[in-house]
């Protein structure tokens, strides 16, 4: 009651089943046949996850894990036992890191494309190109290389940031030079 944010309950005949109306719609049918699978015998447990409607319309992640620990002589289930875990928190960890590998693969992808992109041009023109139009190309493989290594010295920052053993120093720059390197990658 307390994990689902219910209070008490008037009619505790089946309390159990109460839990039934809270289960998420889009949930409701693999909790019920992972039930069913184990108390027919089809599966030694019944494990599912699936979201509950709590206080204020929110949602929340539960993990069920039962077990028919009493069968009649016939195999009917007498009694089924098992837990219910709030799993909330690592549903959304899970969806963070998910993200995070995300946008950092865009992020890594992006200075990689133009480094290749450079590269490939600089392999084309190189016989026939003017020193400048060279080393252009260059220096933009050079700044993309270097925007990929600030991604990677960031990723550890924030393994450090994570274990509390970063240490910070603070320094004025200069907007106009950051906007303009930007403004030419």
């Amino acid at each position: 009651l307390e994990m689902m944010q219910l209070g008490f309950l008037q009619d505790t005949s089946h309390p159990y089943h109460i839990t039934y109306d809270l289960i998420h719609p889009d949930d409701h049918n693999n909790f019920l046949v992972a039930e069913a699978d184990c108390i027919s015998g089809k599966t030694d447990r019944a494990k599912a996850r699936f979201r509950v409607k709590v206080q204020d319309d929110k949602w929340r992640w539960i993990q069920s894990n039962a077990v028919v620990v009493e069968r009649s002589v016939d195999g009917d289930a007498l009694r089924i036992v098992g837990t219910q875990t709030d799993i909330t928190e690592t549903i959304n960890l899970v969806n963070i890191k998910r993200d995070f590998v995300a946008i950092v693969s865009h992020e890594m992808l992006t200075p990689l494309t133009k480094i290749k992109g450079a590269l490939s041009l600089l392999k084309f023109v190189i016989d026939d190109a003017e020193p400048a139009a060279i080393e252009r190309l260059l220096q933009m493989g050079i700044s993309n290389s270097d925007q990929l290594i600030n991604i990677i010295n960031d990723l550890l920052e924030m393994k450090q940031i994570n274990m509390d053993t970063l240490s910070y120093v603070t320094e004025r720059k200069c907007l106009n030079f950051i906007m303009k390197k930007a403004s030419e990658e």
